[in-house]
């Protein structure tokens, strides 16, 4: 699992590397399928503790607010007794220390 991890602490890195040298990132090719399906948003700010001193815990606890949102499609689905309910496909989730603009 941790190398999982690190590969997609990789990727990312080497993607956010390209865009601030000006590379815009390949639009993810979707299938009809999923293009057909509702699309939602959502964001919320929710506080998180942050340490003065890294890795230690020394100092007063920082408290910022960091950005949250997800993108995802929604589908049908049933469950084992028929009920219908939705899923969520092809969910991504962001996340910011900073203002709502940064998000």
């Amino acid at each position: 699992m941790k190398f999982k991890g690190r590969l997609a602490t990789s990727k990312v890195s080497e993607e956010l590397t390209a865009f601030s040298q000006g590379e815009s990132p390949s639009p993810e090719q979707l299938s009809d399928e999923l293009q057909s399906m509702a699309l939602a948003l959502a964001g919320d700010g929710v506080m998180v503790p942050f340490r003065p001193q890294e890795k230690s815990p020394s100092g007063a606890t920082q408290w910022r607010e960091v950005k949250v949102g997800i993108i995802a499609r929604l589908g049908a689905y049933f469950t084992r007794e028929g009920k219908p309910t939705t899923r969520l496909h092809n969910r991504r989730l962001v996340a910011v220390l900073g203002n709502i603009h940064d998000l």
